[in-house]
């Protein structure tokens, strides 16, 4: 697209796409698009192929063309059930889950979206953090915060899950699990709250 999309941040949240040439004030000139409506205060931009694809603070995702800034339809999960954060694999295929608006029904998911392809991986889940890769990207953790367990699943090269299994389970009253990440060592951490 020869673009680079940028967020406003807090206040007045626009998402700009701007052709990154010039010199000295071009805010005009080199202005492609501005979205208003349904951009995040906290950046979210995430380029796959010809699609920008944003989630707004309040959960909502968006697909945008990239070259235009015209909202398209994208996969979006279920209803009553709010995306969460994501993660792409080496492959170029975001990962994300979702969970329960009401946070006590195992409405959550998770998901793959490859190619513009919304594919459900797994379910069962009422908050879901995650997810994260081991380093040789043949593994993935992903944590259903409310039970406090993050779970490990073998990953293979066409993004199909297998041989989920609990990695860990966190005593009760010791917090809850937030989203893991994966060190280069392939150390596993993630926060309590």
């Amino acid at each position: 697209q020869g673009l680079v999309f940028l967020c406003s941040g807090y206040d007045k949240p626009w998402l700009y796409a701007v052709k990154p040439t010039g010199e000295g004030d071009v805010t005009e000139s080199h202005m492609a698009w501005k979205l208003e409506r349904g951009a995040p205060l906290n950046p979210s931009p995430l380029l796959l192929g010809e699609d920008l694809y944003i989630v707004s603070d309040n959960g909502i995702a968006q697909c945008l063309d990239a070259k235009t800034g015209e909202v398209k339809v994208c996969p979006t999960p279920t209803k009553n059930s709010a995306p969460r954060r994501g993660q792409m694999d080496d492959q170029g295929r975001l990962w994300f889950g979702s969970m329960d608006d009401g946070e006590s029904q195992p409405s959550g998911k998770l998901f793959r979206l490859d190619r513009g392809t919304l594919a459900v991986m797994d379910t069962g889940y009422v908050i879901t953090n995650g997810p994260a890769f081991s380093p040789d990207g043949r593994v993935l953790y992903h944590t259903e915060t409310l039970a406090r367990r993050i779970y490990a699943f073998d990953l293979d090269e066409a993004g199909i899950l297998a041989n989920k299994r609990l990695f860990v389970e966190t005593e009760e009253g010791a917090g809850y699990p937030d989203g893991p990440v994966v060190d280069q060592d392939g150390y596993v951490w993630t926060g309590l709250f």
